[in-house]
């Protein structure tokens, strides 16, 4: 059993099946169909190829069954219900900012009440029921839209099927101006490990792109922005991550690059991942994974990020693959000039009771389990982040500024950073004890 299969259903909650229902699904665009500018409103009708502006198309949906690579898509606002598939075929923008003469720009919002059309997962056998679901050779941009999920909330009964907002599957594209919401379980399926707002992953021998940019993703179930797998890229650039804060039910993450993954998160706003249950996990607010038996995720770069709130500002893992220690391979990824708080100190209700182990807690600004890291010029403070604890003995918790030792990291570069304002740049001296391995990826 790989890593992955084995931690993503820690929760345990009931398997099932989920009830789905019907709707459009996209289709492949009409022979002889030309690259061009299509336009969709509620007061429209889907009829015709949608390029009129004063004749315009009722759904995306349908307008996608219109368009050819190449295509740009202008949304006037209003709520579309519709799950949106995109075929292999297709190159194409889906764009709001557009209003029909006379009317005035409001939000675009895309909010299914059922997914029916569901998609393999690269990395486990559940199916993958998304919002908008870009198929294996498209290339999808999105812009000024809405994704939320409140609607289809209902159709996920347990946890045999997997909630995403937007899934880019050996597909690339981009993200930009978009809100992703709404995209959780009932409070009872909560632990179930699933609820991505963006997913982005990648079979063997495939790739994915996507760039991601003024993106802002709240409400999620398990991880806000997910990038898994060899031959996925992603950057995520000055966009707004938020977990829902202290909880019990899920170790949630802000950002995730794993698995073989390459990419960079820049100048973001990464908030709440804090994990308070007792079952042996932290959420974190960055999270970059690799090894255990998986690739190694190298020269990843986590820079210029505000995170606040988070039990793990951000972990840098890359472990042997006996998920032991820290791979003898070098993977120089970095934290650099990020500013990461933290008030939740020992005792306090919210801070983290199980990340070394029932009852104990793990903390940190940045943790690294890699080879040849860089952590260099962050701005750490909080009591949540307060020197607790040993390697030997963590007991009652483990918290640290920055974490070179309890793995501990190989050569890493430790330069320049503070913790309250003082200099703080620990050495991987200490003799290991446990090492501290993650119970929070997906």
């Amino acid at each position: 059993m790989n890593v992955r299969s084995f931690w993503t259903r820690l929760a345990g909650a009931t398997v099932g099946i989920a009830v789905v229902a019907a709707t459009l699904m996209v289709t492949t665009p009409l022979a002889g169909a030309s690259s061009a500018t299509l336009y969709v409103s509620p007061s429209g009708t889907d009829t015709g190829n949608c390029q009129s502006s004063t004749a315009p198309c009722a759904t995306i949906a349908y307008a996608l069954t219109q368009a050819s690579s190449g295509s740009t898509i202008r949304v006037a606002g209003g709520t579309y219900a519709q799950q949106l598939v995109v075929p292999g075929t297709e190159n194409v923008t889906i764009a709001g900012g557009w209003a029909p003469k006379g009317t005035s720009v409001s939000p675009v919002v895309v909010d299914p009440s059922a997914l029916p059309v569901a998609e393999p997962d690269t990395d486990s056998s559940y199916p993958q029921y998304a919002i908008v679901d870009a198929l294996p050779g498209s290339q999808v941009s999105l812009q000024d839209l809405t994704i939320n999920g409140s609607g289809a909330e209902g159709q996920f009964t347990s946890c045999a099927d997997d909630f995403v907002g937007v899934y880019y599957r050996d597909a690339s594209g981009a993200l930009n101006d978009v809100t992703v919401t709404g995209v959780e379980l009932a409070p009872d399926l909560f632990g179930c490990q699933d609820g991505l707002g963006v997913y982005v992953a990648t079979n063997s021998g495939k790739s994915s792109n996507v760039g991601m940019s003024s993106l802002n993703v709240n409400n999620y179930d398990k991880n806000g922005i997910t990038c898994d797998d060899a031959g996925t890229s992603c950057s995520v650039a000055s966009s707004t991550v938020a977990g829902i804060g202290p909880t019990s039910a899920i170790a949630q993450n802000g950002v995730q690059i794993a698995f073989g993954a390459v990419g960079s998160v820049t100048n973001d706003v990464v908030t709440g991942d804090n994990y308070t249950g007792v079952n042996d996990a932290d959420s974190t607010g960055i999270l970059v994974f690799g090894g255990c038996g998986e690739p190694l995720d190298a020269n990843v770069t986590a820079a210029g990020n505000w995170l606040q709130g988070d039990d793990i500002g951000v972990y840098l893992g890359n472990y042997n693959a006996a998920c032991t220690a820290a791979s003898s391979t070098p993977s120089r990824d970095t934290a650099r000039s990020n500013t990461i708080s933290n008030a939740n100190g020992l005792g306090s209700a919210d801070a983290n009771v199980s990340g070394s182990g029932y009852p104990y807690g793990y903390q940190a600004g940045i943790t690294d389990c890699g080879n040849q890291d860089s952590i260099v010029a962050n701005a750490i403070s909080g009591a949540g982040y307060a020197t607790v604890g040993t390697v030997s003995d963590p007991e009652p918790a483990f918290y640290r500024p920055i974490d070179v030792i309890s793995c501990p990291a190989v050569s890493p570069v430790v330069a320049f950073n503070t913790y309250d304002g003082a200099p703080y740049n620990p050495s991987p001296t200490s003799p290991p004890g446990r090492p501290h391995r993650p119970f929070f990826w997906l």
